[in-house]
């Protein structure tokens, strides 16, 4: 109900682009239902989504200045979602349909492992942790509000062990000239700060 009021409340021009969005993130549970796009409706959507794909980039880029902790992480996972058509990032459907696409870029689908560990900077060395031994298990300081505290976040890749140069063992290899090697995984970590309840909960840079 509460969908359907702001969707009533919205101009006709605004109604119909808010559609056709929905209609991309629904599209292949759409397309399984027999519903399908007629006259010029899917050369709009064509055009919507390269034009919301180029709006995101931007956003995305500039959204964590805000530091809006949980209404950054909402836009980057609508934009994935939007980005490849999906309507859910954990739907087998939507993996399954994930999995496909990455396969057909000759590209591994991820499997990730995120390890963090926060101590006082105190412990030793300055706020970057040089001096500091992340393997050593000794007592710890307590890390009191104001004062600076270093965190560690190491994410392991933990496919790129079926992966060659980025690719699944098998994968066609790379074109002549193509470069052997590309930047084609981009991960984002957001720190949020707790704050007491009431208060908004800062982006930690």
């Amino acid at each position: 109900a509460l969908y359907r009021d702001a969707h009533e409340a919205l101009p006709p021009a605004a109604r119909a682009t808010l559609l056709l969005l929905l209609w991309l993130l629904y599209q292949q549970k759409l397309e399984e239902a027999k519903c399908s796009l007629r006259g010029d409706l899917p050369e709009r959507a064509d055009v919507l989504h390269a034009a919301a794909t180029r709006v995101a980039a931007k956003v995305q880029a500039a959204l964590p200045q805000t530091l809006w902790v949980q209404p950054t992480l909402a836009f980057f996972r609508t934009a994935a979602l939007l980005s490849n058509g999906c309507y859910s990032g954990d739907a087998p459907p939507c993996r399954a349909r994930m999995a496909a696409m990455l396969a057909a870029d000759g590209l591994a689908y991820p499997r990730l492992r995120l390890m963090a560990t926060c101590r006082a900077a105190e412990e030793g060395g300055d706020a970057s942790g040089r001096d500091i031994d992340p393997a050593d298990d000794g007592p710890r300081l307590a890390i009191h509000a104001g004062k600076p505290a270093l965190l560690e976040a190491e994410l392991r890749r933990e496919h790129a062990q079926d992966a060659v140069n980025g690719r699944p063992v098998g994968a066609p290899k790379p074109a002549a000239g193509e470069p052997q090697s590309k930047a084609l995984e981009v991960y984002w970590l957001v720190v949020e700060g707790l704050r007491p309840e009431g208060e908004r909960n800062p982006m930690v840079h």
